[in-house]
């Protein structure tokens, strides 16, 4: 009832509004899609309010995350507070179905994100706004959910009705992390969950165009994948591209970024375009990624490139020969950078953080990699290394996009760039000098 008596109040307030429409500032430089995540809790520790994001500069907005009802032991272990807020969320509901995380976030009258993104959609008729499903810590109920038809239709029809309820809402984006294993619960995962992925979204697909065609809309669903090569090969893309006036997902995140990191001391760009000149783990860059998707069966123009508007950090970093990066896989001595005030999480760091702290430093050193088209800061002194996306290697991002006909780019969160980043992948000239 609180939640309906908010949503409420909030279309009224929304119908009170001058419907007077903004302009978008998309320049003709810039690829098709221009998106990026907007996650719930931006509002507490990064003060990042919905009314900060520049929507004149993008064309799509996944709004992350809504959770799944149900088995959720990584976000009890990653976050009892969060595990605790979501059962008091799930009281009414059937496993497998999706609710709000935060109601407070979303339609409390504090922050009221739904009723500002509503506010805003009202502003930028271009704007299509999702709803991301999952995540790192809340994709344990994907490989329950997806072992039989009648689970999954639960799901599906929670969903129908949650954007039915939230017409804010273009459609939904599933960040399943990752079908057949490897994500944040590493008990979970089996081989036949590739398959069970491609029967969920085939089914959704069927679902959300009944529900479009009665209300004359078309529902996006797209989907954010790991880039990996095992995780590509995991799912048998092509099953969804066999009819192109019918594709089963309209667009796919590639999140070609995390490919290294202080999980496990291996140190290597976190975001690197083109392979380095020793790469530790073959496939792990954006364009081996992307050509691995290709070949996988996704037709280019569904892609959509990944760029890290973060950096992944390490320290007690023993370099060989004075380089910082990893030479085998073996070289797992260095460790995540511990918190700091402005930082989040251990090992990492937001860029504008990096921007602000670090790129000027006098004890840190400034190395792009022109083969992989990679910044990173190292400091042999301190011993502490951190890998990143800068406006430059954005820049030869959006120009990879524009050259190979990906269907755009896309940033992994806004509240984390101080505007450098988003300019750069809409192709404007990076705020640094690229080599």
């Amino acid at each position: 009832m609180l939640k309906l008596k908010n949503w409420a109040m909030v279309m009224g307030l929304i119908l009170s509004v001058n419907s007077a429409k903004a302009v978008a500032n998309i320049p003709d430089t810039a690829p098709r899609v221009v998106a990026t995540y907007y996650p719930e809790w931006a509002v507490y520790m990064r003060q990042y309010p919905v009314e900060r994001i520049p929507f004149d500069k993008i064309t799509h907005l996944m709004y992350a995350f809504l959770p799944i009802c149900g088995p959720n032991e990584s976000l009890k272990v990653l976050n009892p507070n969060g595990h605790a807020l979501l059962l008091q969320e799930c009281l009414n509901k059937k496993d497998y179905e999706v609710t709000i995380h935060d109601t407070w976030a979303a339609l409390g009258s504090t922050h009221n994100n739904y009723g500002k993104l509503l506010q805003q959609k009202q502003k930028h008729p271009h704007l299509k706004v999702l709803i991301s499903i999952g995540g790192w810590s809340l994709s344990d109920p994907f490989h329950y959910l997806v072992k039989s038809q009648a689970s999954r239709a639960v799901f599906i029809n929670s969903v129908v009705r949650f954007l039915e309820q939230y017409p804010i809402f273009d459609g939904a984006d599933l960040d399943w992390e990752y079908p057949a294993g490897g994500g944040a619960n590493s008990s979970l995962g089996s081989e036949d969950e590739g398959e069970n992925f491609i029967a969920l979204v085939q089914e959704m697909r069927a679902a959300l165009d009944k529900a479009g065609a009665e209300k004359q809309k078309h529902y996006l669903l797209t989907a954010a994948v790991g880039s990996a090569p095992a995780k590509i090969s995991k799912v048998p893309y092509e099953k969804l591209y066999t009819n192109p006036q019918r594709p089963g997902l309209d667009l796919i995140f590639a999140m070609t970024y995390d490919y290294y990191g202080a999980w496990d001391g291996i140190r290597g760009h976190t975001a690197g375009l083109f392979p380095a000149a020793n790469p530790v783990l073959p496939g792990f860059n954006g364009h081996e990624s992307i050509q691995n998707l290709i070949q996988a069966g996704v037709p280019r123009e569904r892609l959509v490139l990944g760029v890290s508007m973060y950096g992944r950090a390490w320290q007690d970093i023993q370099a060989e020969a004075g380089s910082p990066l990893s030479a085998s896989k073996t070289d797992n001595l260095a460790s995540a950078w511990a918190l700091e005030q402005g930082m989040w999480e251990p090992g990492v760091m937001d860029y504008k953080f990096i921007q602000s702290r670090y790129r000027n430093h006098p004890e840190f050193t400034f190395i792009f990699d022109q083969k992989a088209k990679a910044p990173y800061l190292w400091s042999a002194t301190r011993k502490k290394l951190i890998s990143y996306d800068n406006s430059c290697s954005t820049s030869y991002k959006h120009k990879y996009v524009k050259e190979n006909g990906l269907a755009g780019i896309f940033g992994w969160e806004i509240d984390s760039d101080n505007g450098d980043l988003l300019n750069a992948m809409l192709g404007q000239p990076p705020v640094e000098e690229c080599p």
